[in-house]
């Protein structure tokens, strides 16, 4: 008997689903930056990330009731749960923000979004304490999707990166690995809006705390409306369709599978960042980019 042609049909469909979501969030983030960028050289980094951040948490809580609405809004979990809740959302919500737009105001759109493509080595190194371990495929694809970043990498290293800000933007990637890693004992009890929007709620308090006294200062009076509603809007893209999208793949996919695709990102972010701010784009950076699909595709063959 052919067990290949009698797998589970809905099996198959969640996979494609969870694929296409962690595309969806990829592909957004690396939108995202290079609009992060923009929005950094005019709104204080305080005020721009206070936006984003209480966009996306009023938008989440509102999606987590509407999933919730036969049942009391909030889960029935232990306290030590919440507390997970709780510090991985100030993982990934607050420290992971404050870091990457303080990285990004002081490097390239495009390095960082290079940089943000480092994100499998994290997940791979520290997921040894969280007991993850990488398929055979999974350690191909990664070798060759992290090869393209190298040779992405090599190429703009002429373009006068800031020391401190790559500092930063791999310290939030850091953060970020140990946030998806630690979510997944808490990701089996809740669904992954649920998930998201508590995390993320919970998560952005300290830094809304830290944004607010800056909308009482003069230097933000004379900002046009559009830059206000670009913030707004990286919010959405990047901290409620990015999040939920990715955690819809990590659940189903694994957080090392999911991880690999965030190779996509760097490709995202050079190429709109060559179109938009007109940074510069070679021919070895389109190898390069080619080069890390291919590792995305290795990694998450079967």
């Amino acid at each position: 008997m052919n067990l290949e042609a009698n797998s589970d049909p809905k099996a198959n469909n969640s996979e494609h689903i969870a694929y296409l979501s962690a595309l969806t969030a990829v592909t957004f983030w690396g939108i995202n930056v290079v609009l992060l960028k923009f929005l950094t050289g005019i709104l204080p980094l305080a005020a721009l990330n206070g936006v984003r951040l209480a966009v996306a948490a009023v938008i989440l809580l509102f999606i987590t009731a509407i999933v919730r609405h036969n049942t009391t809004f909030l889960p029935k979990l232990e306290p030590r749960e919440w507390l997970i809740i709780g510090v991985v959302g100030v993982m990934g919500t607050s420290a992971y923000q404050f870091l990457f737009s303080s990285g990004i105001r002081l490097s390239s759109a495009s390095f960082s979004a290079l940089v943000s493509s480092t994100n499998p080595i994290w997940v791979a190194l520290i997921g040894i304490f969280f007991k993850v371990t990488l398929s055979k495929n999974q350690m191909i694809g990664s070798g060759v999707a992290i090869l393209g970043v190298v040779l992405l990498t090599f190429e703009n290293l002429n373009l006068g990166v800031n020391f401190l800000g790559v500092l930063l933007l791999l310290g939030s990637q850091i953060v970020w690995a140990i946030y998806t890693l630690a979510s997944k004992p808490i990701m089996i009890r809740l669904q992954p809006l649920e998930f998201t929007g508590f995390t993320f709620a919970l998560g952005s308090l300290p830094y809304l705390l830290y944004c607010l006294p800056v909308f009482f200062t003069p230097e933000i009076k004379n900002i046009a409306a559009p830059y206000w509603i670009g913030a707004a809007l990286s919010a959405i893209l990047a901290q409620v369709i990015g999040f939920i999208g990715w955690f819809t793949g990590a659940k189903t996919l694994g957080a090392a599978r999911v991880a690999v695709m965030l190779n996509i990102t760097p490709v995202v972010g050079v190429l709109l960042a060559a179109l938009v701010l007109h940074e510069p784009l070679t021919l070895l950076e389109g190898v390069a980019a080619l080069v890390i699909f291919l590792g995305v595709y290795l990694a998450n063959r079967k």
